[in-house]
């Protein structure tokens, strides 16, 4: 609002520059009509907020994250609306970014970007001073990953976590580091490190345990044993998934936890190649589900049935999960390329040739737009030992390359250098 349109029919515009600059001190009156214009408090305007105020809203703050862990969404908006309305009351501009911060990250876990990227947008233009409050600016950082983390842009979402990291120690909120540490696990999972997601998950697990947060403590351990799932330590694995859903009994929490776990001992047992259970599991995971699936997520349970009755061999009725799985993941590009793989699987054991080297390439160009070199590397491995094979060497060897470059990025050695020297080191 300018100054002219503040002051009209109220005080002229060189004495509210006065006032602004603290060279004047205006009436009650004025200071009234003044706050009412900017749809504000007198408290406010004059920079006062009582101890009050600040005790309430910081009670709404956390009544708000509370809300985010454990009643839902609708209840956390609508304590929200009412930590915004008293927010018109308060001045301290500390905890005006954090209920700020608290809004766009309600946002993002709703993934409404129609709201959480205009708020974020007025957030860094009208506060500079959150990067000289740690707590503040790992909040900050922390929702600035997640939204990345959202559009499947791991590297990013990872670079922004580890900005937060470098300010763990100025904070005291261990809460925070859980969050900080946890999100970093999930991102290395993602990014096909699995070792390095196990040490942050169990940071972040240990926290969590410490403080008896035990909805995280599951959400965690599923996470944990997904690691383990990934480095082929499926024993390991399945023993993580077996206390989550032990503490879900105990504690009677949201079966979707329990949900989980059994669609990941699903996965372990059919890596070691006992379909039959790993069915039982996938049925078991979908029996407990309190609600109805999200498209995505039933798609997911048709591309693991599907993948069994690959390793099965009964690629009918595999075919027939891949389908639904298909048409249930197109809004998520990362399950729509794994199931190209398994559909491809399928054409090449029907002599389908052609389908199937179409399939893997299509695969390979979304897992390349995701930044995800473990399925690019595999994908590519094997469509160009295909080639090969096929006496098509030409034709192989751009795959086999793209599949070398892409191990290289998860294979880090300390035996030696694997960097060719160049004449001037000689």
């Amino acid at each position: 609002m300018t100054q002219s349109r503040l002051a009209e029919g109220i005080i002229s515009v060189p004495y509210l520059s006065l006032i602004e600059n603290g060279k004047a001190t205006p009436g009650m009156d004025i200071l009234k009509l003044l706050a009412e214009r900017l749809q504000t408090s007198v408290e406010r305007l004059m920079g006062i907020t009582d101890h009050g105020t600040l005790e309430e809203a910081r009670k709404l703050i956390n009544e708000v994250q509370s809300a985010l862990t454990y009643a839902g969404y609708e209840e956390a908006e609508r304590k929200m609306k009412q930590l915004k309305l008293l927010a018109r009351y308060i001045a301290d501009p500390k905890i005006l970014m954090e209920i700020d911060l608290l809004e766009i990250n309600l946002w993002v876990i709703n993934y409404n970007e129609e709201k959480f990227y205009p708020l974020l947008e007025a957030f860094e233009a009208k506060w500079d001073s959150y990067v000289d409050e740690p707590s503040l600016a790992v909040k900050y950082f922390r929702i600035k990953g997640n939204i990345e983390y959202l559009k499947s842009r791991y590297d990013y979402a990872l670079k922004y976590y580890k900005q937060a990291l470098k300010l763990l120690p100025k904070i005291s909120d261990e809460i925070e580091k859980g969050y900080i540490y946890s999100n970093i696990g999930k991102t290395y999972l993602l990014l096909s490190n699995p070792a390095l997601s196990i040490v942050y998950m169990e940071k972040a697990l240990h926290i969590m345990m410490h403080n008896d947060r035990w909805l995280e403590v599951c959400s965690y351990l599923n996470i944990i044993g997904s690691g383990y799932t990934r480095t082929r330590e499926y024993d390991e694995a399945i023993g993580y998934f077996e206390r989550v859903i032990r503490i879900c009994k105990q504690f009677h929490f949201s079966n979707s936890f329990m949900c989980q776990a059994y669609h990941e001992m699903a996965i372990c047992y059919l890596k070691l190649g006992d379909f039959d259970r790993s069915i039982h599991y996938l049925h078991l995971s979908l029996q407990v589900h309190d609600e109805k699936l999200p498209d995505w997520e039933a798609g997911i349970f048709h591309k693991i049935m599907g993948l069994v009755y690959i390793r099965k061999g009964d690629f009918s009725k595999a075919e027939s999960h891949i389908t639904q799985a298909i048409n249930l993941c197109r809004e998520h590009p990362r399950q729509t390329a794994e199931c190209s793989v398994y559909l491809g699987q399928i054409r090449y054991a029907q002599g389908d040739h052609a389908s199937f080297q179409r399939l893997y390439m299509e695969a390979i160009s979304i897992f390349e737009s995701l930044n995800l070199p473990e399925k690019v590397a595999s994908t590519a491995h094997v469509l160009g030992e295909f080639l090969l094979s096929q006496g098509q060497e030409r034709e192989a060897f751009p795959y086999l390359a793209k599949a070398a470059r892409n191990y290289k990025q998860m294979i880090y050695t300390t035996e030696f250098d694997a960097t060719l020297p160049t004449r001037s080191n000689l």
